[in-house]
């Protein structure tokens, strides 16, 4: 860090205007960079009119908001095609986030968006087994010789992503955020997916446990069986720093399954088969949405 040498004032140098403006001219400065100044110089306190460090903070309760899971909203297994849910209130009304009012919010290419939510979510399967397509299972012989049995692979899963309005704060008009899909790109046979490279908002919570009912010494005697997971959590976290002055107006969590591992030259996430899509249910409560814009430069 740069350092001023001026001399102190000796006994019979003049005091006045000019002499003072001279000796106080070397503090001028034009710019303030990291040879002149340090953050340990400025108290953060001194920018809070001006919100330096973010000057746009939002953030809402989103879902079905009861504490306790007495009430909760059931989201029932989709297929290929179909729209994604919006996470709402208990009456269905979406619970979006608006940012910015009429103006929106205008993100500049030194400025980031970050975007975190979660969630309270009970993944349950109605039927004892959970799995029928050989793609999202393994079938491996019987341990005592009789037949086959068939495991999960572990992969199925709800997956829940953002989407965005950049059109109005009307907030009609939504869109996936960025390198984000919905799960609807056929991959194979019909049905619907997306490249994990297109997942880049996607959370995933699984959709059940499997459990073999009469384990013996590590195998599996007696068929698998689907096991609910019981009240438990997701969360995400979004951030976005645009080439170009974005306006963003509002943000709001969407989701759909159940899905599950696949691969075809590149690895995908697709919806399961249309036989087991009517076993999957996905119930939630509340959950919290917050957005800020940071600058940072």
């Amino acid at each position: 860090m740069s350092r001023l040498t001026n001399k102190p004032v000796l006994d019979g140098d003049p005091i006045n205007a000019a002499s003072l403006n001279t000796r106080f001219s070397n503090f001028t400065q034009t710019d303030l960079n990291e040879f002149n100044v340090r953050d340990a110089a400025i108290d953060l306190p001194q920018f809070t009119a001006a919100k330096f460090m973010a000057p746009r903070l939002a953030s809402r309760q989103i879902g079905n908001y009861v504490f306790d899971h007495a009430t909760y909203n059931t989201v029932a297994g989709q297929l290929t095609g179909a729209a994604p849910h919006v996470i709402s209130d208990s009456g269905g009304t979406p619970t979006q986030l608006a940012t910015g009012g009429i103006a929106g919010w205008t993100i500049s290419p030194d400025e980031l968006l970050r975007v975190y939510w979660d969630l309270s979510v009970r993944p349950r399967w109605d039927s004892e087994t959970p799995l029928i397509g050989s793609d999202l299972e393994w079938t491996f012989p019987h341990p005592t010789g009789a037949g086959t049995e068939r495991i999960s692979n572990g992969s199925v899963c709800w997956a829940f992503w953002l989407q965005v309005d950049v059109t109005s704060s009307a907030l009609t008009n939504w869109v996936n955020v960025a390198q984000q899909g919905s799960f609807n790109t056929v991959a194979t046979a019909g049905r619907g997916g997306n490249l994990l490279s297109s997942c880049a908002a996607t959370s995933i919570l699984p959709a059940f446990n499997q459990v073999a009912s009469n384990p013996n010494n590590g195998k599996f005697d007696t068929r698998m069986s689907a096991v609910d997971i019981g009240w438990t959590s997701v969360d995400g976290a979004w951030h976005f720093r645009p080439g170009s002055p974005t306006t963003i107006y509002g943000i709001r969590v969407v989701c759909t399954g159940p899905l599950g591992a696949y691969h075809a030259a590149s690895n995908w996430l697709i919806r399961t088969e249309d036989a087991v899509v009517a076993a999957a249910d996905l119930d939630y409560n509340g959950g919290g949405l917050q957005a800020l814009v940071m600058r940072m430069a």
